[in-house]
């Protein structure tokens, strides 16, 4: 299964709205599978964005996530705007920036 940034998005977006941090919450997505949504919260969990849990079996593949980790909030910011995530960045708004040398001064390109 591939990652689909975009669902990291929508998982992380939800996770915040949900009003109760303990326990865990049952996650459903608009167009999405119960198996890519298990799928990107174990992910997450993986990453420390997420506190999930397991909740499948020998023949069952669930995971479902509790609350954002501070990382998780932390990383939010970043991508809370869909044109961010789906890099469609505007090119003029960033800055790059070339590697430092020892001894030499860090200067922006």
């Amino acid at each position: 299964m591939k990652l689909e940034k975009e669902l990291v998005r929508e998982i992380l977006l939800a996770v915040e709205a949900h009003d109760k941090p303990q326990g865990w919450m049952k996650l459903t997505l608009n167009g999405r599978s119960s198996e890519e949504i298990s799928y990107h919260v174990m992910l997450l969990d993986e990453a420390g964005l997420v506190s999930g849990i397991s909740l499948g079996g020998i023949n069952h593949f669930e995971w479902q996530p509790r609350r954002l980790t501070y990382k998780g909030h932390e990383f939010l910011d970043t991508v809370r705007d869909g044109e961010v995530c789906s890099g469609q960045l505007i090119p003029d708004t960033a800055l790059s920036f070339s590697s430092a040398t020892a001894g030499a001064k860090p200067s922006l390109n």
